[in-house]
């Protein structure tokens, strides 16, 4: 007789196996993607071009986000904003709102060291500390709650 592991077990499972073998160099890890070593997605040299003014663009913007018109205005297609968040570039944080990826690895150090030790926070004080307004805010901290980065409690967060 066998028995079915629960689906959180599962996913713990899945999680461990993922992680032992990127730790043994039998994956990678590529932005939000897991990869074959020596596997990655190849970009044309109009796509490299696109990459490279978003990449621009987004640290010019920092925390502030990125539509599909701004995007547009570079030359990004739907088409090339997913593949832009394939790769790493971009990270969709809301309908039609990215951020760049090392700012928004930024807005969550910045927040660490901010609120540390489970110090709750409000909306307001995160967007103060990240120094953008409420449109982006928002959407950010509930894409920090969705991916587990902070826990919401209430009208408040902290920090997981």
């Amino acid at each position: 007789m066998s028995t079915a592991l629960p689906t959180p077990a599962l996913a713990a499972a899945g999680t461990e196996v993922v992680e032992a073998l990127v730790a043994e160099g039998r994956l990678m890890t590529d932005g939000p993607t897991v990869r074959l070593p020596g596997h990655a997605e190849r970009l044309d040299p109009a796509q490299q071009a696109l990459r490279d003014r978003v990449e621009r663009a987004a640290g010019a913007a920092g925390v502030n986000l990125l539509g599909d018109a701004a995007l547009a205005e570079l030359g990004a297609d739907r088409g090339a904003t997913a593949l832009l968040v394939r790769t790493g570039v971009l990270v969709a944080v809301g309908p039609a709102g990215y951020l760049g990826r090392s700012a928004l690895e930024g807005a969550v150090e910045t927040l660490r060291r901010r609120f540390p030790d489970g110090r709750p926070f409000a909306a307001t004080e995160a967007k103060e500390a990240l120094g953008t307004t409420r449109r982006t805010a928002i959407p950010l901290l509930e894409h920090l709650d969705r991916t587990g980065v902070t826990i919401r409690l209430g009208d408040l967060r902290r920090m997981a």
